[in-house]
């Protein structure tokens, strides 16, 4: 299995322990608990698998239907590499454990990310997250994918932020599950062309333009 928290992949057999749940109003839908600790993080991880039950002797087994479901921790990390800041891979994370519980509160998150990015790595900052996007758009160029999909971290990080109604039934617009999921990974997006994507694209000019000078000729242009 991997890891939720350090992402290394270890095999938990012979290290866990088992517990078996029998659902006697159905054996056929009964339950098995393993939890098992990383190796190298210590991260404590605990699985279930939902089945029928055979008995080898008098122990009960479980024989699962399906794949397990990891119950502990809840939501699987994202690792993003060392060049991105640990506040943005803290807050990106934070708002991925929390989308199960609540896409809302993922999505506001999510939201609250994105002005960090545009302050802290594109130096804008204004009153509100529009004008700072405006800016944005003027100041930087980006390409017409980048610009939807901020706009769509800011339109669902509104309405998730400030309970919105809907005209024709006045009922609250809610944020769903696959809604902030998708914001999650704009929001990837975003960090991958702002922040991993100019960092590689320096770490290549420099490898190209040490090459140059050792063959004597003119070095090139950075591109970030």
């Amino acid at each position: 299995m991997e890891c939720r928290s350090c992402g290394i992949r270890y095999n938990p057999n012979g290290e866990s322990e088992e517990m078996t749940l029998t659902n006697r109003c159905n054996i056929d839908s009964s339950y098995k608990l393993e939890a098992s600790v990383c190796p190298d993080c210590g991260q404590l991880a605990i699985v279930m698998f939902q089945g029928r039950i055979v008995y080898d002797g008098e122990k009960a087994i479980v024989v699962a239907d399906d794949a397990c479901r990891v119950i502990y921790p809840q939501g699987q990390k994202t690792f993003f590499p060392e060049c991105v800041p640990e506040k943005i891979v803290k807050d990106f994370n934070e708002a991925k454990m929390v989308l199960p519980i609540s896409p809302r509160a993922s999505a506001a998150l999510s939201r609250c990310l994105l002005q960090y990015v545009l302050r802290t790595i594109k130096g804008i900052q204004e009153k509100t997250l529009e004008k700072e996007i405006d800016q944005y758009i003027q100041k930087c160029s980006p390409p017409v994918p980048v610009i939807q999909y901020i706009d769509a971290i800011r339109q669902v990080g509104n309405y998730s932020a400030h309970p919105c109604k809907e005209q024709h039934t006045s009922e609250f617009v809610e944020v769903t599950i696959e809604e902030a999921e998708w914001i999650l990974e704009l929001l990837k997006g975003i960090i991958h062309f702002e922040i991993i994507k100019p960092h590689e694209h320096k770490f290549l000019c420099e490898q190209i333009n040490h090459k140059l000078l050792s063959m004597g000729k003119n070095s090139i242009r950075e591109i970030i």
